[in-house]
């Protein structure tokens, strides 16, 4: 196992190192400054022989291919959340062909970077939108309010807990539900 140094044009001298702790005590004994310059890089061989001591490649390449992919894998799932969301609660307000529509519009904006970013957003999106499709099964008039609203509240906790801009979930599902109220209440006065 070898590890090489790059040396930057200011620096004075080049030191081979063989080791991690070698580098920490060269450079408690020349002091910060001189070797601040110069940066450990490693060769292949060191992921070589890590490989082996791990029991095998298999393991390792696996982790290697899906490390990515896991940390991206709940931002995904929450921004397919969101589309499966927003078609479900559009379809019976518009049809299904305008729902479709609707939802491709998420694809074409900055939305659809945050699928794949190993961020938060995508989760944040994802729950954004099956709040606001149990806030809207909760006002049906044909649906179990109670689960719907245990829902709502369940969503509305998720997007508050998973990012700070989940704040900002809460004012259009307060604003619905007041202008819902005010309409519902009219109907049962006319009624």
């Amino acid at each position: 196992m070898e590890f090489h140094v790059f040396e930057k044009k200011n620096a004075s001298a080049k030191i081979p190192l063989h080791s991690q702790t070698e580098f920490f005590e060269i450079a408690g004994r020349r002091g910060s400054n001189e070797v601040a310059d110069q940066i450990p890089v490693f060769d292949g061989s060191f992921d070589k022989h890590r490989r082996e001591a791990v029991g095998g490649g298999i393991v390792t390449e696996i982790r290697r291919i899906f490390s990515g992919w896991s940390v991206r894998i709940p931002a995904i799932l929450g921004f397919l959340t969101m589309l499966f969301a927003l078609f479900e609660f559009l379809r019976p307000r518009v049809g299904a062909v305008s729902a479709l529509t609707a939802i491709c519009l998420p694809l074409t904006t900055k939305a659809y970077e945050y699928a794949f970013e190993a961020r938060t957003y995508g989760t944040l999106l994802g729950i954004a939108a099956f709040t606001l499709y149990a806030w809207g099964r909760m006002n049906d008039a044909h649906s179990r309010r109670v689960v719907w609203r245990a829902a709502t509240a369940v969503g509305l906790s998720l997007a508050l807990l998973t990012h700070t801009f989940g704040v900002f979930v809460f004012p259009p599902i307060l604003a619905g539900q007041a202008a819902w109220c005010v309409t519902h209440r009219r109907l049962a006065a006319r009624g």
